[in-house]
């Protein structure tokens, strides 16, 4: 029997990128914030693609016009298949711009692609951010983890779905609750040659847990 300790994790942690640079204009959540899958987080500043955005589509509609135009006189053999062809292309192409400019648009809003908590912010509005640099950090704390380093010679008496008593520092001596192993890594590190145990802490959240408070496996 051993006992073995490490923090308190959270299985999956996102750092969220800006995917356009730019000055932040507004920041809607705090750390610690509870927020839903597509929920808007800060919005940057992009007027100016809004203005490229306003032009491409005013040139989409004068395309329009123009191919529907030349279609009809196409169709009645006025004009040459030629220059019916490169109409098409003009429109073709005015399309493209304008999904172009709405992408670089959309690339403004920062949204959270999962249901989960804000566990760090790093914007504030008026500073400015660089393309793929990380706004947020966001984790599903209902999905917390111990990862602890195990022996080789004690890992093989280990097996998925063994329950395993834990207990936290933080929380009274009394308080203990019951993980699970959820995977055993398939490697051992290079340095200290232990392997890495994970294990599932079921509903650890809403008993007070967070991430980083020290847990002791037995």
């Amino acid at each position: 029997r051993i006992q073995l300790s490490s923090p308190v994790e959270a299985l999956r942690t996102i750092a969220l990128a800006a995917r356009t640079q730019g000055i932040v204009r507004e920041v809607f959540v705090e750390t610690g914030d509870r927020v839903e899958a597509g929920q808007l987080l800060a919005e940057l500043d992009v007027r100016e693609q809004r203005a490229e955005l306003a032009r491409a589509e005013a040139a989409l509609r004068e395309a329009e016009a123009d191919f529907e135009r030349l279609k009809r006189l196409r169709d009645s053999n006025y004009i040459d298949e030629a220059s019916f062809i490169t109409a098409r292309s003009t429109l073709d192409i005015a399309q493209s711009e304008v999904q172009l400019w709405q992408t670089r648009v959309d690339f403004g809003r920062i949204v959270s692609p999962i249901d989960g908590h804000v566990i760090g912010r790093m914007v504030e509005p008026g500073a400015s951010i660089g393309s793929l640099a990380t706004a947020f950090e966001l984790a599903n704390l209902n999905d917390l983890v111990v990862r602890i380093g195990v022996s080789e010679l004690d890992v093989g008496e280990i097996r998925v779905g063994t329950e395993v008593p834990i207990r936290v520092d933080a929380l009274s001596d009394t308080d203990t609750m019951t993980g699970t192993v959820r995977r055993i890594f398939p490697a051992a590190d290079g340095a200290s040659r232990l392997l890495t145990v994970e294990i599932s802490l079921p509903a650890a959240f809403e008993r007070g847990v967070r991430p980083g408070f020290l847990a002791r496996a037995d």
